[in-house]
């Protein structure tokens, strides 16, 4: 019995072991060519296409979470959508009634919803997530692109950072921004969002991969290459906010395990 506990104790071991090791942390974004909905490994940079959206320009994506449903915004039509998950269909909610280019969406805490444009009408607004109708809170000047929320703090990507590529802090109150720091990287338009972990990622639809930005300097750090690259073009980003691990083992935790099984037999049949 002993024997057996110890084989049953080695084998939860291995097992989770093989789970750690295959740890995946998944977002969904869109391709900006052909207008189709990816799911992208942010940790390996490979993107497995969903199906197209049905619409011509998504920029941003947010996650609600208290549902789990999808929202986009189409900057063509100048709409907020809901996105299915397993088709990549978009559905309209309904008009913002403003005009928003290079688009970012987030949610705060709270489950407020938030939007943000550069160029024709730019600045910081409030969406009706039931409606689509946007209000407008404000512009600084330094127009927000995507955004994201962490810690009740709204963050943005922005092209126009005194002719520099930055990162944001947002007043949610005013729409006034402040600039954390240079990118060091090129940036105009993608996607912005956080894990659960408060780590801050961004893709870029002219980048080869895939960035982690610290939130203290602005400073983007390279991850892995996107393998769709260069004919995708990535636009929005929404985290799936769960840690998946992978169930199947790792070959060599399956040998080990056959292993002790087989010991295991051998050692009951020396006793009988």
């Amino acid at each position: 019995m002993k024997n057996l506990f110890s084989l049953l104790l080695c084998f939860c071991l291995l097992f989770g072991a093989a789970g750690k090791a295959n740890a995946a942390l998944m977002a969904y974004t869109i391709d900006n060519v052909d207008e189709q909905l990816l799911l992208i490994d942010l940790t390996t940079g490979i993107t497995t296409v969903i199906g197209a959206t049905g619409f011509s320009d998504i920029e941003g994506l947010a996650f609600q979470a208290s549902t789990g449903i999808l929202f986009g915004l189409d900057d063509n039509s100048n709409q907020l959508i809901t996105l299915n998950l397993n088709t990549g269909a978009g559905t309209v909610v309904g008009s913002l009634g403003f005009n928003l280019s290079d688009a970012g969406l987030a949610f705060d805490a709270s489950g407020n919803l938030y939007a943000s444009g550069d160029l024709s009408d730019s600045g910081l607004f409030s969406v009706d997530f039931l409606t689509g109708a946007a209000t407008l809170i404000g512009d600084a000047g330094d127009s927000p692109t995507g955004i994201a929320f962490f810690n009740g703090e709204l963050f943005s990507a922005s092209d126009d950072c005194d002719n520099n590529d930055c990162l944001m802090s947002v007043n949610t109150t005013n729409g006034n921004t402040t600039e954390i720091g240079d990118f060091g990287i090129n940036y105009d338009e993608g996607g912005l969002d956080f894990d659960s972990l408060g780590n801050l990622w961004l893709v870029e639809k002219s980048e080869d991969t895939i960035f982690q930005i610290n939130t203290a300097t602005g400073i983007a750090t390279a991850g892995a290459n996107i393998d769709c690259r260069p004919t995708c073009r990535l636009e929005g980003l929404a985290i799936i906010n769960t840690t998946s691990t992978v169930s199947v083992p790792e070959p060599t935790s399956l040998a080990i395990f056959s292993l002790a099984l087989l010991g295991f037999g051998v050692s009951k049949r020396k006793k009988r």
